[in-house]
């Protein structure tokens, strides 16, 4: 793997073999928050390295997989999450500036203050014609999401407009294996494309968004992250 990815450091081993976890030859351990949720702490007993380092890895928000008990008190040596303070940072969507070198997402990011357009991009936008579209995943919407629909459909009702909505539990029906065809329907007809967040944890950005900004719609995002950065 390290081989084939190009990594500046080959003389590394990973093992998904947890018997090997007592082994004190392995210079750190990572620990995924959806297995130690569901370990009894009756069982959790390790022999650990002085040397090594336990990796706390999660890529879920802490309202979905919360690890409270007292045991993991200082347990931890380095996090490894979506958030942008971890020690290795995790994330659904990576920034690129114009020369294509990584940039973000990053705490202090520097925006260019004018971005130059293509012809191809104002052609895209020239042929479009209704204002928002919105790709439902889940049939259930959840409450908190409900009012700020309801709003916004009020107000685009002034202007004529509606939210039409895609994918299998919206009007606009997306067949198996047919989600691609829907956002392309989404990128030639709309400007707008919600983006509900399930969560509000700091930093937390689903795929969700990354899918929207593959396409050139704007999102309108609900939730709670300084998108900013």
């Amino acid at each position: 793997m390290f081989i084939t990815q190009k990594c500046p450091y080959i003389n590394c081993y990973i093992t998904y073999n947890k018997t090997f976890i007592d082994s004190e030859y392995f210079d750190a351990v990572v620990f995924e928050a959806r297995e130690i949720f569901h370990v009894k702490i009756d069982n959790f007993n390790l022999t650990r390295s002085p040397d090594q380092k336990y990796i706390f890895k999660s890529l879920e928000p802490s309202e979905y997989l919360p690890v409270c008990h007292g045991i993991y008190d200082s347990f931890f040596n380095w996090t490894w999450t979506y958030k942008l303070n971890s020690d290795i940072t995790h994330t659904f969507i990576n920034i690129y500036n114009d020369k294509d070198k990584l940039i973000g997402p990053d705490r202090n990011l520097n925006w260019i203050s004018k971005m130059n357009r293509t012809e191809q991009f104002t052609n895209v936008v020239k042929r479009k014609t209704k204002a928002v579209a919105w790709f439902i995943g889940k049939c259930k919407v959840k409450s908190k999401h409900r009012e700020f629909i309801d709003d916004l459909i009020k107000e685009l009702k002034a202007y004529n407009y509606t939210i039409d909505t895609f994918g299998p539990c919206g009007r606009t029906q997306c067949e198996k294996g047919q989600n691609e065809l829907c956002h392309k329907t989404i990128e030639s007809d709309y400007y707008f494309q919600l983006v509900l967040e399930e969560s509000t944890s700091e930093d937390f950005v689903t795929e969700r968004l990354a899918k929207v900004l593959s396409y050139l719609t704007i999102p309108i995002v609900s939730g709670e992250v300084d998108y900013g950065r």
